[in-house]
Protein backbone atom coordinates (compact mmCIF):
# COMPACT_ATOMS: atom_id res chain seq x y z
CA UNK A 1 0.00 0.00 0.00
CA UNK A 2 1.32 3.44 -0.93
CA UNK A 3 1.35 6.00 1.87
CA UNK A 4 0.57 9.54 0.79
CA UNK A 5 2.31 12.40 2.55
CA UNK A 6 0.09 15.32 3.46
CA UNK A 7 1.38 18.88 3.05
CA UNK A 8 1.63 20.66 6.38
CA UNK A 9 -0.18 23.80 7.39
CA UNK A 10 1.80 26.99 7.90
CA UNK A 11 1.04 29.14 10.91
CA UNK A 12 1.96 32.66 9.87
CA UNK A 13 0.78 34.81 12.77
CA UNK A 14 -0.36 34.36 16.37
CA UNK A 15 -2.09 37.12 18.29
CA UNK A 16 -3.13 37.06 21.93
CA UNK A 17 -6.06 39.43 22.18
CA UNK A 18 -6.83 41.53 25.25
CA UNK A 19 -4.96 42.41 28.40
CA UNK A 20 -5.97 39.17 30.13
CA UNK A 21 -5.39 37.08 26.97
CA UNK A 22 -9.15 36.78 26.50
CA UNK A 23 -8.72 35.14 23.09
CA UNK A 24 -6.08 33.74 20.79
CA UNK A 25 -6.16 34.24 17.02
CA UNK A 26 -4.11 32.04 14.69
CA UNK A 27 -3.63 32.95 11.02
CA UNK A 28 -2.08 30.64 8.49
CA UNK A 29 -2.05 28.99 5.10
CA UNK A 30 -2.35 25.51 3.65
CA UNK A 31 -0.89 24.50 0.29
CA UNK A 32 -2.11 21.02 -0.69
CA UNK A 33 -4.43 19.13 -3.03
CA UNK A 34 -6.74 21.41 -5.05
CA UNK A 35 -10.47 21.58 -4.28
CA UNK A 36 -10.35 19.48 -1.11
CA UNK A 37 -11.39 20.02 2.51
CA UNK A 38 -8.87 19.48 5.31
CA UNK A 39 -9.16 19.41 9.09
CA UNK A 40 -6.52 21.74 10.55
CA UNK A 41 -5.84 21.03 14.23
CA UNK A 42 -4.19 23.54 16.56
CA UNK A 43 -1.97 22.85 19.56
CA UNK A 44 -0.22 24.87 22.27
CA UNK A 45 3.26 23.88 23.33
CA UNK A 46 5.54 24.98 26.18
CA UNK A 47 8.23 27.47 25.19
CA UNK A 48 11.08 25.69 23.43
CA UNK A 49 8.98 22.79 22.14
CA UNK A 50 7.36 22.38 18.76
CA UNK A 51 4.95 19.44 18.72
CA UNK A 52 1.38 19.16 19.95
CA UNK A 53 1.26 19.17 23.74
CA UNK A 54 -2.25 20.57 24.35
CA UNK A 55 -5.04 20.30 21.79
CA UNK A 56 -6.80 23.66 21.27
CA UNK A 57 -9.34 22.75 18.61
CA UNK A 58 -9.78 22.29 14.89
CA UNK A 59 -11.26 23.93 11.84
CA UNK A 60 -12.24 22.72 8.37
CA UNK A 61 -10.33 24.48 5.60
CA UNK A 62 -11.03 24.11 1.85
CA UNK A 63 -8.38 24.64 -0.80
CA UNK A 64 -9.05 26.45 -4.07
CA UNK A 65 -8.30 25.21 -7.59
CA UNK A 66 -4.60 25.90 -7.03
CA UNK A 67 -4.51 23.95 -3.75
CA UNK A 68 -4.19 27.09 -1.61
CA UNK A 69 -6.22 28.10 1.43
CA UNK A 70 -5.83 30.66 4.18
CA UNK A 71 -7.43 30.37 7.59
CA UNK A 72 -8.06 32.26 10.81
CA UNK A 73 -8.77 30.28 13.95
CA UNK A 74 -9.81 31.77 17.29
CA UNK A 75 -10.08 30.19 20.71
CA UNK A 76 -10.87 31.52 24.16
CA UNK A 77 -8.65 28.91 25.82
CA UNK A 78 -6.04 30.44 28.11
CA UNK A 79 -2.60 30.45 26.47
CA UNK A 80 0.44 32.04 28.07
CA UNK A 81 2.56 34.60 26.22
CA UNK A 82 5.74 32.95 24.98
CA UNK A 83 4.15 29.55 24.35
CA UNK A 84 4.30 28.09 20.85
CA UNK A 85 1.37 27.23 18.60
CA UNK A 86 1.59 24.48 15.98
CA UNK A 87 -0.90 22.93 13.56
CA UNK A 88 -1.43 19.78 11.54
CA UNK A 89 -3.58 19.22 8.45
CA UNK A 90 -5.52 16.01 7.77
CA UNK A 91 -6.79 15.35 4.26
CA UNK A 92 -9.93 13.53 3.10
CA UNK A 93 -8.04 10.21 2.92
CA UNK A 94 -7.01 10.46 6.58
CA UNK A 95 -3.37 11.36 5.92
CA UNK A 96 -2.05 13.80 8.53
CA UNK A 97 0.82 16.21 7.98
CA UNK A 98 3.82 16.81 10.16
CA UNK A 99 3.48 19.61 12.71
CA UNK A 100 3.85 23.11 11.34
CA UNK A 101 6.83 25.17 12.37
CA UNK A 102 6.08 26.70 15.78
CA UNK A 103 5.00 30.32 16.18
CA UNK A 104 5.31 32.13 19.50
CA UNK A 105 2.28 33.72 21.15
CA UNK A 106 2.71 37.50 21.36
CA UNK A 107 0.34 40.21 22.61
CA UNK A 108 -1.40 42.20 19.91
Amino acid sequence: MMQLIQSRATVSKILALGVMLAALMVRGELDSTPNQTFRVQFFSNPKGTDEGKTFLGSQLVSTDGSGDASFTYSTKKHIMLGQNITATATGPGGNTSEFSAPKTVVES
